[in-house]
């Protein structure tokens, strides 16, 4: 559903389908998280997998991906695109994920994020999350990820 957006631009988050995944590449080049494409098709194609994209002035700015399983959310990916960021597009989408777990009874949310990622730790926890553990190695050239999550089952303020 389209809305006013910081009183200039109308943001859109809508359900992911295959013609967004060449935009939503674009973005990934741009900030250096490239998936494959066979990764998004397993997306768009399983039941446990759920997509959204954010638009803003027809383009795609944006997008989340997530998976749910035995009432836990593990967002996969979370990216909007470079000249946005800190403009309340990730929270947008952070909370469409959020409120689609909660349509299924998820009771908790989990995601990783590399420890070098300052910016991101920082977004996450501001929207609620916390850290659980250290994935020691989890990412390439030994860099350590952070595992984090979030309770569905209280509300954030």
């Amino acid at each position: 559903m389209p809305y006013l957006y910081r009183g200039i631009c109308s943001l859109k988050i809508y359900q992911m389908c295959e013609m967004d995944i060449d935009k939503i590449q674009r973005i990934d080049r741009e900030t250096h998280l490239q998936w494959p494409r066979k990764y998004y098709t397993k997306v768009l194609t399983s039941h446990n997998y759920h997509a959204y994209c954010a638009q803003m002035n027809n383009q795609c700015v944006g997008s989340i991906m997530f998976r749910i399983k035995n009432k836990e959310l593990y967002i996969d990916k979370l990216v909007v695109i470079k000249k946005l960021q800190h403009q309340g597009i990730g929270g947008e989408l952070i909370e469409k994920a959020l409120r689609t777990g909660k349509k299924y009874t998820v009771d908790v949310a989990f995601l990783s994020v590399s420890s070098r990622n300052f910016s991101a730790i920082d977004f996450y926890m501001k929207h609620g999350f916390q850290l659980e553990c250290i994935q020691w190695n989890h990412y390439d050239h030994q860099d350590h990820g952070l595992k984090m999550y979030r309770n569905l089952q209280t509300n954030h303020e």
